[in-house]
């Protein structure tokens, strides 16, 4: 079970108050200039190496990582 996640760093990106802190220091700028870096970070990416069966959990209200 997951909750609150992330899931696409890219889509995220201009949706949270915390962008500065949460990609352009972490993968080399904006979702524009490191692109791949985003896309490599995002566990949506990652989602069909999956094997075991994942709960996300999400509210409304989430400020940090909105529900988009």
């Amino acid at each position: 079970m997951v909750v609150a996640p992330a899931t696409n760093l890219v889509s995220i990106y201009s949706q949270t108050d915390i962008t500065v802190q949460f990609g352009e220091q972490q993968w080399g700028g904006t979702p524009s200039d490191s692109f791949d870096a985003y896309g490599e970070h995002s566990p949506i990416t990652h989602a069909p190496n999956v094997k075991t069966p994942v709960l996300l959990l999400h509210g409304k209200a989430g400020i940090r990582c909105p529900i988009s």
